[in-house]
């Protein structure tokens, strides 16, 4: 269990490199329908490092997160593991509308 703040960053830091290694290897899973939680709207307004612990602990079959900060940004594939969630330029970059799969 992570007790402190400066557990909670290291281990987000550790995610976020966890992450971006599994971004070159990613592979889109469409199967429908998608399994697990879908939308996460008590995440807006949190840190998008806090927002990525909770998303993956409430969904196990999520294998990709993209924070994206473009909000016109549009996603020609829906994939079932992959979650997209939109952030702001501050910096610790919150969440500033429902993560939700695609």
């Amino acid at each position: 269990m992570l007790s402190s703040s400066p557990d909670i960053a290291k281990h987000c830091q550790t995610l976020q490199e966890e992450e971006e290694e599994e971004m070159s290897s990613f592979h889109c899973s469409n199967t429908s329908p998608c399994h697990g939680k879908s939308t996460w709207p008590e995440l807006v307004g949190k840190p998008a490092m806090e927002a990525m612990l909770i998303m993956r602990r409430q969904n196990p079959f999520i294998d990709s997160i993209i924070f994206n900060s473009d909000q016109h940004h549009v996603y020609k594939d829906h994939c079932c593991n992959r979650v997209i969630a939109y952030i702001d330029h501050s910096p610790v970059s919150k969440i500033i509308k429902v993560p939700h799969l695609g």
